[in-house]
C-alpha cells in the first residue's frame, strides 16, 4: 500500500495505537502543568507535525480569523537540522539548492491553515501572550517526546504512544465526524489523498454512523427510548386516565368548577349530572395536551364504567 518501508511501519504504528475518545480524555486529565497542556492539546486538537508544532511562532497566529497558518520555510538558528547545509528540492522550480539555517515543511501541502478549536484556543492565547514561540519552551523534539511519553504513562495508557500518534487521532476524530477525504487531507497536510482515505475507511465511529443510516437501527432505538421515557413519565396519569375515574366514598371531593359531592366520581375538569349522578369528565387536551390518544378512550371507557357502577 505504501512503497516506503520506513513509513509503512511507521504508519501502521500510529493506526494500530489511535486513542478512543475515553483515552483522549484520560490522557488530558494526565496533564500536570502547563508545559504538558501545551503540547498534548495542541498536538491532539491541531494534528501538526513535531516539527511544524516546536517551529511554531505567534506570528502563525491569525486571532481574528481564527486559524494558525504554517508557512512554508522560516528562519531557524535554534535547531541542529535547521542549522546545517544541506540541499533541498525548489519546490517552484523544481531545482535543487543548497540552503543553511533555514526550517522548511516535509511538503508542500504542509504549508496550511488549521481552524483554532475551543479546545485549545483560550490555552493558546495565554502562551502567546507571555511567549514568541513554542521553542522558548519546548527547545526540540527530544523534549515533545519526553512529555508525550510521561503523560501516557500518567494517565495509564497500555498502548505506545507518541507524537504522531496524536496526530493521527486528530485524523480518525475528524473522520469520525463525517469529514471527507479531501477535508482531512487539507487540514493534515498530507501529499496524497491515499492516506486521508485510509483514516476514513478505518474510523469506527464513521462505520457506526453509517451502518445506523442504512439500517435504521438509530430510528428503532429513539422510537424505543421515547416510547420508554414517555410511559416511565406519563404513567401515573395514564393510570388516572385509563380509568379516568377516582371513587371516594366518604370523603367529600371538591374541584374548580363543581360542587362537594360525598361519594363523587372525580376527573379533572367540568362536571355534568346524569341520573341522579354526579359524573365529572375530562377536557384532556386543555390538561394534559401531550397524553396519546389513548387517554381520550380512556376518559370515554372511565365515564362509561362510571355509569355503569353507580
Amino acid at each position: 500500500m505504501v512503497v516506503n518501508n520506513k513509513g509503512s511501519k511507521f504508519g501502521a504504528k500510529t493506526k494500530r495505537n489511535l486513542l478512543t475518545d475515553e483515552e483522549v480524555s484520560r490522557l488530558i486529565k494526565a496533564c500536570d502543568g502547563k508545559e504538558e497542556e501545551l503540547v498534548i492539546k495542541t498536538l491532539l486538537y491541531t494534528g501538526m507535525r513535531i516539527s511544524e508544532f516546536i517551529h511554531m511562532r505567534r506570528s502563525w497566529i491569525n486571532w481574528k480569523g481564527g486559524y494558525i497558518q504554517i508557512p512554508e520555510s522560516q528562519p531557524c538558528t535554534l535547531h541542529h537540522e535547521c542549522r546545517r547545509s544541506r540541499e533541498v528540492i525548489d519546490w517552484s522550480s523544481e531545482e535543487r539548492v543548497r540552503v543553511k539555517n533555514l526550517w522548511r515543511v516535509k511538503v508542500p501541502e504542509a504549508s496550511r491553515a488549521i481552524p483554532i478549536l475551543p479546545e485549545v484556543e483560550g490555552m493558546l492565547r495565554k502562551f502567546f501572550r507571555d511567549h514568541n514561540a513554542v521553542s522558548e519552551v519546548i527547545p526540540s523534539r527530544i523534549d515533545a517526546w519526553k512529555i508525550v511519553k510521561s503523560v501516557a504513562k500518567k494517565a495509564g495508557l497500555k498502548k505506545r504512544i507518541f507524537p504522531h500518534v496524536l496526530r493521527g487521532t486528530f485524523a480518525s476524530i475528524l473522520a469520525g465526524k463525517d469529514f471527507d477525504g479531501l477535508s482531512i487531507q487539507a487540514l493534515l497536510g498530507w501529499k496524497s489523498i491515499k492516506t486521508a482515505d485510509e483514516y476514513v475507511r478505518l474510523s469506527p465511529q464513521r462505520l457506526v454512523k453509517m451502518m445506523k443510516a442504512k439500517w435504521g437501527i438509530h430510528l428503532k432505538k429513539e422510537m424505543k427510548k421515547r416510547w420508554n421515557l414517555g410511559i416511565r413519565a406519563k404513567l401515573p396519569r395514564l393510570l388516572l386516565h385509563l380509568g379516568c375515574v377516582v371513587y371516594l366514598p366518604l370523603v367529600p371531593v371538591c374541584s374548580v368548577g363543581c360542587r362537594p359531592h360525598r361519594g363523587s366520581v372525580v376527573c379533572l375538569s367540568g362536571w355534568t349530572e346524569r341520573q341522579g349522578l354526579v359524573v365529572r369528565y375530562a377536557s384532556l387536551f386543555c390538561c394534559l395536551p401531550t397524553l396519546p390518544d389513548v387517554g381520550i378512550l380512556g376518559c370515554c371507557l372511565g365515564v362509561s364504567l362510571c355509569n355503569h357502577l353507580f
